[in-house]
């Protein structure tokens, strides 16, 4: 698809020009392709995304947003098999489920992995050492 004539370093959606609609696009860490859109006209929004999202891809800190959309109860386990397929060492695996049943998951409830914080962990850590 073609830039905007407008010149700025946004994508015009197909809706350009009835709304103002704009797009910022793309590819994550692995090579897929993404967008976001920014209806109402948000032109100033979606260019500070893909300032935010350009800045997270050279740091190595981008994170999928559908990601965050999964209970970390859930991540927590998808961790454990990969911990068990990685390793394979019982006691490893033992010890790591160990852990995490007893702590982690516990201290993590239901909640979405996305609203995780900094404060969080802090908090998961005071916890631990008391």
């Amino acid at each position: 698809m073609k830039r905007c004539r407008c010149g700025r370093d946004t994508y015009p959606s197909a809706e350009h020009g009835r709304g103002d609609r704009w797009q910022v696009r793309y590819n994550d860490p692995h090579g897929k392709p993404r967008r976001e859109s920014f209806p109402d006209a948000e032109y100033d929004r979606a260019a500070d995304r893909l300032a935010e999202v350009r800045t997270d891809l050279r740091r190595g800190t981008w994170v999928d947003p559908e990601a965050g959309k999964i209970l970390a109860v859930k991540a927590a386990e998808e961790w454990l098999e990969w911990i068990e397929k990685k390793h394979g060492v019982e006691n490893t695996v033992d010890t790591y489920t160990s852990h995490t049943k007893t702590h982690v998951i516990p201290f993590l409830g239901r909640r979405p992995a996305g609203s995780l914080r900094r404060t969080d962990s802090n908090a998961f850590v005071d916890e631990l050492i008391g």
